[in-house]
């Protein structure tokens, strides 16, 4: 289970980083989280010295555990998780965020054949009306039934899947680094799980590393790392490495986008600093907007 062992010709302490598992064998939204923190980690080894990283050896699926967990700092020390007041009182965080905030577009997972019903919606409330599957203890259960929408709730990652092809609901809302690879990985054993085509919500939510309070030098130690591969340009590269092709795929010109207040963004929350902000919508610096004269363009980002 160990990613990356690394040791310098230093006297100073091993800094052991422990990461939370996926949720499954063929969860993959780990990988481009642990490959960010390998870059931050080798940046740093002048100054904070040599590292270990490696996944826990405990699966942690509910966030309440975790959160328990990331506080001990004994089985896992390190972890991503989205914005949420909570874990930004009780845990030191980095306020960077570690996927640009594409997290903040939302794509669904739907049964195949309805996908017509889903091309013709036209309004928020329409949508509204329809039943969307979350499990109650993610960060984004709070936002949905802040914002009205009608929820079935599950009560572990893969059982919402099983869920969505008993109907038990008609929608489940997703990043694009998540249903697009979720979907690849079930299509011999759900080949009747699709992306759905026409719609994205849109809401901000910045995904952060969160350190455990028993291991506060780690905390220095990623911020310091992470500032460094935003200044030289690898934050950007290692961005678009990992989500490029998923961009690509997720077609977000030709969606309806529904934009939604995220109430529980806290007074930190960096939006002011757009470098750190994926828009398909503003050009970055070496091309143009992935998207221009949207009719949908979200505006509270």
């Amino acid at each position: 289970m160990i990613c990356c062992l690394a040791f310098a010709g230093s006297s100073q302490a091993l800094d052991r980083i422990i990461f939370d598992q996926p949720s499954s064998a063929i969860d993959s939204r780990k990988e481009y989280p642990m490959q960010l923190l390998r870059e931050i980690l080798e940046r740093t080894k002048t100054k904070f010295g040599p590292y270990e990283l490696q996944y826990s050896d405990v699966r942690i699926e509910q966030r309440p555990r975790l959160l328990l967990e990331m506080k001990r700092g004994e089985v896992v020390n390190v972890t991503v998780q989205p914005s949420q007041p909570e874990w930004e009182t009780e845990l030191p965080v980095i306020r960077l965020p570690v996927d640009k905030g594409i997290a903040s577009y939302r794509i669904f997972l739907i049964n195949q054949e309805d996908q017509p019903a889903f091309s013709a919606i036209t309004s928020l409330d329409q949508l509204k009306a329809k039943r969307l599957g979350i499990d109650r203890a993610w960060s984004t259960y709070a936002i949905h039934v802040a914002n009205g929408f009608n929820l079935e709730t599950g009560n572990n990652y893969e059982g919402l899947f099983s869920m969505l092809l008993a109907r038990r609901f008609d929608y489940f809302p997703r990043a694009i680094y998540e249903a697009i690879p979720e979907q690849l990985g079930r299509k011999d054993s759900a080949p009747n799980i699709a992306v759905e085509k026409s719609i994205a919500l849109y809401f901000p939510l910045p995904r952060y590393f969160f350190v455990s309070p028993a291991h506060p030098q780690l905390a220095k130690r990623i911020e310091a790392g992470f500032e460094m591969i935003i200044k030289d340009g690898t934050f950007d590269r290692l961005f678009m490495e990992f989500h490029r092709d998923l961009i690509k795929q997720a077609e977000f010109c030709s969606r309806r986008i529904f934009p939604i207040p995220n109430p529980f963004l806290t007074p930190q929350t960096p939006l002011q600093r757009k470098e750190l902000w994926f828009d398909p919508f503003r050009a970055g610096k070496k091309g143009q907007a992935v998207c221009s004269n949207h009719p949908s363009r979200p505006s509270n980002n």
